[in-house]
């Protein structure tokens, strides 16, 4: 696994920074970053080494991958609808994958600037 962002002033900075919005994972089944409806951030080094928060309208469960075949199962960390997370990417994880508990989840993820 990578190094990730290696210094605590520059982690501190990008988490109490400002919010761009990268795109929207919509979910029932589950989907990545790669295969969702609207693809976004789909090239191998996009979001490798980003800071990024997850915030889901409903419950989901996230996980975490280094190829855009990536899928998300009960196994993945769960979220609670409005729930924001922020996720330090390693370098070699690039692709985000989220599946609903129950229903439609849209997954916004944002970077920290």
């Amino acid at each position: 696994m990578g190094l990730r962002n290696a210094s605590p002033t520059v982690l501190g900075l990008k988490l109490n920074g400002t919010p761009v919005l990268l795109g929207t994972i919509v979910a029932t089944t589950t989907k990545n970053n790669h295969d969702t409806a609207v693809p976004f951030n789909n090239t191998a080094d996009a979001l490798k080494g980003k800071v990024v928060m997850l915030v889901p309208d409903a419950a989901c469960y996230v996980t975490f991958g280094t190829t855009n075949a990536i899928t998300a199962t009960t196994a993945g960390v769960p979220l609670q609808a409005g729930e924001r997370v922020h996720v330090n990417l390693a370098e070699d994880y690039g692709w985000i994958a989220c599946v609903s508990v129950s229903g439609t989840t849209n997954l916004r993820i944002w970077e920290m600037l």
